[in-house]
């Protein structure tokens, strides 16, 4: 019966800085923060051109930044108290 699991440093560094985007990692966190920064800039810079294209960025800005907020919430500060060596 598999009862524990002991992990190295790296494994949790591989876990913790997963990027993919519903991983709950600060990986995660990071890529949709950056997301978040790019399509706002995109917005800023469509807004004088077309109004529609801006909401669209916009909208991809308020999307990026909410998966931001979730990985955040759910992943890193999880990280915060979690041992070396556990039962699973």
């Amino acid at each position: 019966m598999h009862t524990m699991d002991v992990l190295t440093r790296g494994d949790i560094m591989e876990e913790i800085t997963d990027d993919s985007m519903r991983s709950g990692n600060i990986g995660a966190a990071y890529k949709a923060w950056l997301l978040a920064v790019i399509f706002f800039v995109i917005t800023i810079a469509t807004l004088f051109v077309n109004v529609y294209a801006a909401g669209v960025f916009a909208y991809l800005t308020g999307f990026y930044y909410s998966e931001r907020l979730l990985n955040q919430a759910w992943g890193v500060e999880w990280f915060k108290g979690k041992s070396l060596t556990y039962t699973v």
